[in-house]
Order: structure tokens, then C-alpha cells, then sequence
């Protein structure tokens, strides 16, 4: 009996001790976890200081497109200079050119790009034919289409005496290139009266096509052109030969655009509220009018019933070429005949 209760408290000890070890144990495994979460705390918080600082670093900005050598920007020694464009100050509505129809600005030159992405590439454009000796508004009209051209293709050359060079061989043989000639040779000798803008060459230019009378020829064309068709040609004819006059009064060409207008035109412009104080004005009105009773024409029942007044005379002439091939016994027949006794008679 004493030896089982030794035996007893023998296995009651061994397993006391097991349970302190296995107490001990997980107390053991709970301080582990415990450390690794505060080291997992410890490590996030770093990582987002960390973050925070490289967001607060200079970063480069996003790259453009590339300008090439030329518009790439330098560092001035001097004091900095913004250069703006000169306002374009707003011409007559009919007249662009006054005094010189030729007009070429005094600086041909493109500003350079600000930056890479303000910069656009400069449109393709087909440059004119050649020129054919022409002479008044023809070759206005054709220089003014190779100024154009020059302003977009400028930067495609050396230098702007190189463009001028290449204008002048657009001349066609005859009269055109005979002028050409001597001024392509003194570029080309570098001599110092050889034309060297844009400017300058439009004054030669000028001179040789040019019509002096342009502005009297113009008047003249004026004071008898009339309103043939619609009121929108008439208009567009109108500003073309007013742009050949040397001045620009408002009120004349104004009196002298009604006086050309169709009489119901004319007759509703009066009644128009508010009349029109501007030439532009007074020449949207009148197309305006002028296209309502147009409209109002075509709509018209009993010209729709008339048919065209062509078919008229063609039915005519064809009864006339009917009754010369009848015999002296079928006109007799007709009611309508006449003998020639009578008709003496």
C-alpha cells in the first residue's frame, strides 16, 4: 500500500512538471509572436518614412518631343528678352492691300518655338505654278499665293536670300524669267544691291507686274457693275475690285454696292430694322434677302405650271418646219390658210 502512494506521488510530480514545462513553453511562443508583431510594426512604420522622404525629392519631368539642335534652349549671358509677336492691326472688309498691292511684312521671320510642346510642325504645301508674266490682278493674286508658300517653307532654307533664289527660278521662260535673270545674278555675285528680304523682292516685283491704273481701272469697273445673278456673287465681285482701290471710304462704297443690287433687294433693305451701318452689314443683308426671294420664286405654283420658256420656241419651230414640207393642197386644208390674192389684197 505505501509503495503504490509512492508510486502515486511520483506520477503526480512528473506530470506537475511536464505541465510547468509546458506553461513555460507557451509562454515562451506568445512573447516570440509578440516581438515579431512589433518588429512587423516597426518595419512598416520605416518603410513609410522612407516613402515619404523620395516623394518629397525633385523629380524630372515628363520628356516632349525632341526640338532638335536649333530650338533647343540655351542659357544667355545677357539680360533675358520674351519676344512677343506684333498685333496685326484689322484692315478694311473689302480692301487688303492699300497703296503697294504687293505687301510683304518687314520681318518675314518665324519666332522660334517657346517650348517643345507649344512647337508644331509647319504644314505641307504644294508651291504655286509658274508665274506667266501676268500682269494686274493675276499676278497679285499669284504673289500673294507664293508669299504664303514662303512664310511655311522659310525654315527649309539657309538663309532667306537662298528662298529668293528658288522663287525667282519659278518664273516661266519668256518675259517672267528675262526679268528674273539679272536679279538671280546678282544674288549670286553677291552683289549689294541684289534683293536680300522677302520685302524687298515683292517691290520688284511690284514694279514690273504690277498695273499702276489698278485703282482708277477698279473705280471705273465699279460704277457699272450691276446684279446679274445672286446677290452673293455680285458681292464677291464687288470686294474684288474694291481691294484694287488705294483708299478706303466706307460711305462711298457703300452708296455705290446698293446702287448695283436688284431693285426688290434694294426696295427691302430699306425696311430693314436696324439698318445695316457697315458695309460687311449691308452686304449680309442683302444676300440674305436676295436668297429669300429666290426661294420664294422657285416655290411659285404658276411657274411651275409655265414649265421652262425654252420648250416654247422649239415647238414653234418645229410646227414651222412642218408646214414648209406640206404641198400647195394640204396648206388649203389648214384653217388658218391664206392666199397669196389675199394677202396682196
Amino acid at each position: 500500500m505505501q509503495e503504490n502512494m509512492v508510486l502515486v506521488q511520483k506520477q503526480n510530480q512528473t506530470l506537475i512538471n511536464s505541465y510547468e514545462q509546458l506553461a513555460k513553453d507557451v509562454k515562451d511562443i506568445g512573447d516570440e509572436q509578440v516581438e515579431q508583431q512589433e518588429a512587423l510594426t516597426l518595419l512598416k512604420d520605416r518603410t513609410r518614412e522612407i516613402l515619404d522622404a523620395v516623394g518629397t525629392l525633385p523629380q524630372t519631368p515628363p520628356q516632349g518631343p525632341s526640338l532638335g539642335n536649333e530650338a533647343t534652349p540655351r542659357a544667355a549671358s545677357g539680360p533675358s528678352h520674351i519676344h512677343s509677336p506684333t498685333p496685326v492691326r484689322p484692315g478694311s472688309s473689302v480692301s487688303a492691300y492699300k497703296g503697294n498691292p504687293f505687301h510683304w511684312p518687314p520681318d518675314s521671320r518665324r519666332p522660334a518655338p517657346l517650348c517643345g510642346s507649344a512647337y508644331t510642325k509647319p504644314p505641307k504645301m504644294k508651291e504655286p505654278d509658274h508665274f506667266d508674266r501676268a500682269r494686274g490682278r493675276a499676278a497679285k493674286q499669284w504673289w500673294t499665293r507664293i508669299s504664303i508658300w514662303a512664310v511655311f517653307q522659310r525654315d527649309n532654307y539657309e538663309s532667306e536670300q537662298v528662298m529668293l533664289l528658288h522663287i525667282l527660278t519659278l518664273m516661266k521662260p519668256g518675259k517672267a524669267a528675262d526679268w528674273a535673270q539679272p536679279i538671280i545674278e546678282k544674288i549670286i555675285s553677291r552683289d549689294p544691291a541684289a534683293p536680300s528680304t522677302m520685302s524687298a523682292l515683292t517691290d520688284l516685283f511690284s514694279t514690273a507686274f504690277g498695273d499702276p491704273d489698278a485703282s482708277r481701272a477698279a473705280m471705273r469697273q465699279l460704277r457699272v457693275l450691276t446684279q446679274t445673278a445672286d446677290a452673293n456673287a455680285y458681292t464677291t465681285e464687288f470686294n474684288n475690285l474694291a481691294a484694287d482701290l488705294d483708299w478706303s471710304d466706307e460711305a462711298t462704297l457703300k452708296s455705290q454696292y446698293k446702287l448695283g443690287l436688284l431693285f426688290q433687294v434694294r426696295s427691302q433693305l430699306i425696311q430693314h430694322d436696324p439698318y445695316p451701318t457697315t458695309l460687311a452689314a449691308l452686304q449680309e443683308a442683302a444676300i440674305k434677302i436676295d436668297g429669300l426671294y429666290r426661294e420664294l420664286d422657285q416655290s411659285n405654283p404658276r411657274r411651275k405650271a409655265q414649265g421652262p420658256a425654252k420648250d416654247k420656241p422649239k415647238a414653234q419651230g418645229q410646227g414651222e418646219k412642218k408646214r414648209e414640207g406640206m404641198s400647195l393642197e394640204e396648206r388649203k386644208k389648214l384653217p388658218n390658210y391664206v392666199s397669196e390674192e389675199e394677202q396682196k389684197a
